[in-house]
């Protein structure tokens, strides 16, 4: 166990749970609720690189496109590559932090689709103690969900946009 430790009694392993709620930005950006459990690798005392899990729930469809329909499941599963960087050893610190990734869920064709994901993040990070720290900032993320048109029911790439708050604890 004592390899995982630095000297100065600080983990190399972190174990990240990030939650928020992301509001529409584009014209096919739907309202969501997201959560995110990352298992995380320091890299240096201000680099983090790790795996990540995610859950979203997408509630509505924007107002503008009456003419059309998600396909894609409103219940999807991002898996992505996380890249955090805390920029100061200070107690209150800005972080910089990045997922690149997949995501997929059950469409209403009974099928499995999948779409990119990518959500850039910054904020504020409080340290509590070298192992444990509470954080908030604000998100970006760009998800690519299936469409179709009433009219003729045939499934078309858009990309989700959302801006949203996060909070979470690395552990």
């Amino acid at each position: 166990y004592s390899f995982a430790k630095r000297s100065d009694g600080s983990r190399i392993w972190h174990g990240i749970i990030e939650t928020g709620y992301g509001f529409k930005v584009s014209d096919y950006g739907i309202n969501n609720y997201r959560i995110n459990f990352i298992s995380s690798f320091s890299l240096g005392q201000h680099f983090m690189i790790g795996l990540g899990l995610g859950y979203r729930r997408y509630f509505d469809k924007p107002e503008k496109h009456p003419d059309w329909y998600i396909v894609s499941g409103k219940n999807q599963i991002p898996i992505f590559l996380d890249l955090r960087a805390i920029l100061s050893k200070k107690m209150l610190s800005p972080y910089l932090a990045l997922g690149l990734g997949t995501s997929t869920g059950k469409s209403k064709s009974d099928t499995t689709s999948y779409g990119s994901f990518i959500n850039p993040s910054a904020g504020i990070w409080y340290r509590l103690s070298n192992n444990t720290a509470l954080f908030a900032g604000v998100a970006y993320e760009m998800q690519q969900l299936e469409y179709a048109k009433l009219a003729d029911n045939i499934p078309y790439r858009k990309n989700n946009s959302s801006v949203s708050l996060n909070i979470g604890i690395q552990f």
